[in-house]
């Protein structure tokens, strides 16, 4: 089934925001198949899809990718095990405030 977690906005750069953060209790465990995160239109920054709810942009130690104009979409799965990813432990921040993205997933 495919579903969507909405538009994600970081407010603070350095202050990352939980993927799940529209659901009803984002840190309530959301396992999924396979997701996308795509930066939206609007962003006029790097936006980052990370591990860790602290600022990781200078390391990028957990940093799963670097969302730019160039390359504006990323996405992981997992093909022989279904709803293994648990969204709440993903995370999204960004160098410029206001800046977005749109994350679908797919459940097994």
């Amino acid at each position: 089934m495919q579903d969507a977690l909405g538009k994600i906005t970081v407010t603070v750069p350095g202050t990352p925001v939980r993927a799940t953060s529209n659901r009803p209790d984002p840190t309530e465990p959301y396992h999924v198949h396979a997701y996308t995160v795509q930066r939206r239109d609007s962003s006029s920054g790097k936006l980052y899809v990370q591990l860790v709810e602290d600022d990781d942009r200078s390391t990028e130690l957990h940093t799963l990718a670097e969302l730019t104009k160039s390359t504006p979409a990323w996405g992981a799965g997992i093909s022989n095990q279904g709803n293994v990813i648990n969204m709440a432990d993903v995370w999204i921040d960004a160098d410029v405030p206001g800046d977005s993205v749109l994350i679908s997933v797919l459940e097994f």
